[in-house]
């Protein structure tokens, strides 16, 4: 993307929406997006920043003739859709560095033949290792 759209790419990074109404209102300092922009067509853009560990965007490319801008109505869904996916990503990363750290923890305590558990607040099991099953069993 930095190749093809430095400027959107700057502005994302900052956090900002990227909204172009037609490739005419694209700044001066985005000529270098603009090409890629005709060559795809692309007549309006919607751009948001998702942050989720890492920098992704979700795109609205319209290919309007009239080259009008996306309602504002339909600019706020589009928003919502994509904070759902940054969320989504976000938990989905979450999710995969307890499942690494679980791998670790297992791994060590099987190393030393320790048995573990543990317990959530409300008493539910949460993660035990085999020989903490084994001998609690």
């Amino acid at each position: 993307m930095r190749d093809f759209f430095p400027w959107a790419l700057q502005t994302l990074v900052r956090g900002e929406t990227v909204t172009v109404s037609k490739l005419a209102a694209l700044p001066p300092e985005a000529a270098r997006d603009e090409k890629p922009h005709q060559r795809y067509g692309t007549q309006s853009v919607v751009v948001i920043p998702l942050f989720a560990g890492a920098l992704y965007s979700c795109a609205n490319l319209r290919r309007d003739a009239r080259g009008t801008a996306v309602a504002g109505r339909r600019r706020e869904g589009f928003r919502m859709v994509a904070e759902v996916i940054a969320n989504a990503l976000a938990r989905r990363r979450a999710d995969r560095a307890l499942q690494e750290s679980q791998a670790r923890l297992t791994l060590a305590a099987a190393s030393a033949d320790a048995r573990l558990w543990e317990v959530g607040p409300d008493n539910e099991r949460v993660w035990m290792t085999e020989e903490g099953r084994a001998f609690l069993a």
